[in-house]
């Protein structure tokens, strides 16, 4: 696979930006507790379908709610190297900042 390309693969016809959304929406329901960062890694093949996900977290049960809402990513335009579709490694970071701080009865405190 390559990390750098003459053209990077495309999301939906858009960039990263278009990505960002699509992650961003996927997870917004989700309620954390605590403020987190992820790094979502990929490799978008020569036929746009994503293979070898990866997401590293700190925390475990982060982990498991993230996998479960963004397994399944829709199709990209692969990445171009000499005009020819290649394997393109793909890194995403993701941070989510919570400003209430979870109570050990299951309320908000603001």
């Amino acid at each position: 696979y390559y990390d750098h390309v003459d053209e990077k693969p495309t999301f939906k016809g858009g960039d990263m930006d278009k990505f960002d959304t699509w992650f961003r929406n996927r997870v917004s329901t989700l309620q954390f507790c605590d403020s987190m960062e992820a790094t979502v890694t990929f490799i978008v093949d020569t036929e746009g379908k994503v293979n070898d996900l990866e997401i590293k977290t700190y925390s475990n049960s982060h982990l498991k709610m993230l996998e479960q809402r963004i397994r399944k990513i829709p199709a990209w335009t692969p990445g171009m190297q000499n005009a020819e579709a290649v394997n393109t490694f793909v890194t995403y970071k993701y941070i989510y900042l919570n400003f209430l701080q979870k109570t050990p009865c299951g309320g908000f405190i603001v």
